[in-house]
């Protein structure tokens, strides 16, 4: 099981996802990322630290969110 924290600023939220992102964590990770997500304009930032993605579902969903607009990093944001 990840770690995910959460943090909103002035240029919108940075979720930090510790560990390997698997399809078991993606309903914690969608929370996480709610209210971005509610937006019309997404200002989400997605930064895997200690870790990368697991399998297919979890590559999926991080594509997904690129393709609406979404940031998605290794390190630190």
């Amino acid at each position: 099981m990840v770690r995910i924290s959460v943090a909103d600023g002035a240029a919108g939220r940075t979720v930090t996802i510790r560990g390997k992102l698997a399809a078991a964590d993606l309903k914690r990770l969608e929370h996480a990322c709610g209210p971005a997500l509610e937006q019309r304009q997404l200002y989400l930032q997605i930064v895997l630290r200690d870790g990368d993605v697991k399998d297919a579902a979890a590559r999926a969903y991080l594509d997904r969110l690129q393709l609406r607009g979404a940031r998605v990093s290794r390190g630190r944001p």
